[in-house]
């Protein structure tokens, strides 16, 4: 594929939006649109990734080609935490905790643990709206 064929691509991509505000194009339908696009977006670049990093590789681990600053970085180890008793058990009562105090905002009356201390009631920010959309999968 040719660079004038990505930049047509691009744009056409770039104007759904417009279309959208101009009102000529219903904004869900744009929205499911643009999502299957992200999703193959997404499965290409997972396909692909490998011989991508091969190629940049090529090019030293910082460059510049076809426009775009690349660099090809070594992720860092991670140690596996979960393997560790002290830090399972420090997340098991973290997730324990919030549980708590999600019943104690919800509920009408003071709740205590049990140690009999007074479970506070902690602010909730507020949640937004969102939109999902579930698409069939290639």
């Amino acid at each position: 594929m040719k660079d004038v064929e990505f930049k047509a691509i691009e744009a056409e991509i770039a104007d759904l939006a417009q279309l959208v505000e101009d009102g000529l194009i219903d904004p869900l339908k744009a929205y499911i649109y643009a999502t299957q696009l992200k999703q193959t977006c997404e499965a290409v670049c997972k396909q692909i990734k490998d011989e991508a990093i091969r190629e940049a590789e090529k090019h030293g681990k910082r460059c510049e080609v076809y426009g775009a600053k690349i660099e090809v970085r070594n992720l860092p180890d991670r140690p596996k935490f979960e393997q560790d008793p002290v830090y399972s058990n420090f997340d098991n009562l973290t997730k324990q905790r919030k549980k708590l105090l999600t019943q104690a905002v919800k509920s009408k009356h003071q709740l205590t643990d049990e140690n009999g201390e007074l479970i506070p009631k902690v602010d909730v920010a507020p949640g937004g709206m969102t939109i999902a959309v579930s698409l069939p999968k290639f």
